[in-house]
């Protein structure tokens, strides 16, 4: 569970793409589906700003799971949020174009109150959050600036 800070969990492609899955935040939590199925885990986190984090292992996360029912009930909804995310992050792959995803992404992280990541995350990052390149960001920004009214 995220404490404090910011964390980018992605996935690399086999010919060294980079997606970015979700930003995880304060009171977050990550790292739950390789606990609870035993599996590897199959992206990577990466520190977006200073974190501080909690940890437990798979016996102790099972115990505290079946000891506080409640927290099972949050643990769903978050992974229910986050399908949701991803049916959406699929969709806007699947049918908007690079500005459309920006806008989106945009969107997403003020409604979230993350906003703050907009000044700290690099176009490459903005890229790979939105499964683009680098290139298209600049000038996705550039059309979004050249297009705002005065």
């Amino acid at each position: 569970m995220i404490c404090a800070g910011h964390v980018r969990v992605s996935r690399v492609s086999m010919d060294g793409r980079e997606l970015t899955l979700a930003m995880v935040g304060p009171g977050e939590i990550l790292g739950e589906v390789a606990v609870f199925d035993g599996g590897e885990r199959t992206a990577t986190v990466v520190a977006q700003t200073e974190v501080r984090l909690v940890s437990l292992g798979r016996a102790q996360f099972l115990a505290s799971i079946a000891a506080h029912p409640e927290c099972a009930l949050r643990l769903i909804t978050s992974l229910w949020r986050r399908l949701r995310q991803v049916d959406l992050m699929a969709e806007e792959l699947s049918f908007l174009g690079v500005k459309e995803r920006l806008r989106s992404l945009v969107g997403r992280l003020t409604t979230d109150n993350r906003a703050d990541l907009l000044d700290i995350l690099t176009h490459q990052e903005i890229a790979e959050m939105i499964g683009t390149s680098r290139e298209s960001v600049t000038r996705a920004l550039a059309e979004i600036r050249r297009d705002k009214p005065e």
